[in-house]
């Protein structure tokens, strides 16, 4: 691997950044890897924006990633990852849920939440590759809506080069949740592994 590998993983409150988070910590420990993630939640119950910089390699040695050095931004809402492109490095990549949260300024009629296709041409503006990710249609064919986090997962997995192998995630997938969620968690991952390697939009 190079000597720095870094991840913004973006979203809000309860859709399980900080999961995603903790499974790529558990892969990069795994595999000898230094790893330091720093997190920053907002209310859950009210939207809160959340976001977790993971930063992985010999070369790290703070939890945040320097403005214009991020290989990768990962959001679990279609719109949160516009809040973060300063950090995306050059020749970086951009994965996307097209899943939608309705921000409480927009509740409150002090804001209007961006058009699909607004979002998606800022996204390409600031990346060759982008790739948009119908991650809570594609939990549900799971069975299980919770499993959307992990099927971004997958999809970063498939995208990214990460210094571990797809085999080690799935491992470290049965350390960190509870037995009976494994399986359909593999199942979510798999998933989205495949929905991304369809390629970039």
């Amino acid at each position: 691997m190079s000597d720095e590998m870094n991840v913004l993983i973006a979203g809000v409150g309860g859709q399980g950044a900080l999961t995603l988070a903790g499974v790529l910590a558990d892969a990069a420990m795994n595999s000898g890897i230094n790893i330091i993630a720093g997190e920053v939640h907002g209310m859950a119950q009210r939207g809160g924006s959340v976001f977790v910089h993971v930063r992985m390699g010999s070369k790290v040695r703070g939890p945040i990633i320097p403005i214009g050095n991020a290989d990768v931004i990962v959001s679990l809402e279609l719109v949160e990852a516009l809040r973060y492109l300063g950090f995306l490095a050059k020749e970086s990549s951009i994965v996307v849920s097209t899943t939608k949260t309705t921000p409480p300024l927009v509740w409150a009629g002090m804001a209007k939440y961006p058009g699909k296709d607004d979002i998606i041409n800022e996204y390409k503006k600031n990346s060759d590759s982008v790739y948009l990710i119908d991650s809570l249609g594609i939990a549900n064919r799971t069975g299980n809506s919770l499993t959307a986090n992990i099927v971004l997962l997958g999809a970063l997995v498939a995208v990214a080069r990460l210094p571990f192998e797809k085999d080690v995630v799935l491992e470290s997938l049965a350390s960190v949740l509870p037995p009976k969620m494994v399986d359909v968690n593999k199942s979510a991952f798999e998933l989205g592994w495949q929905e991304a390697a369809k390629g970039k939009i």
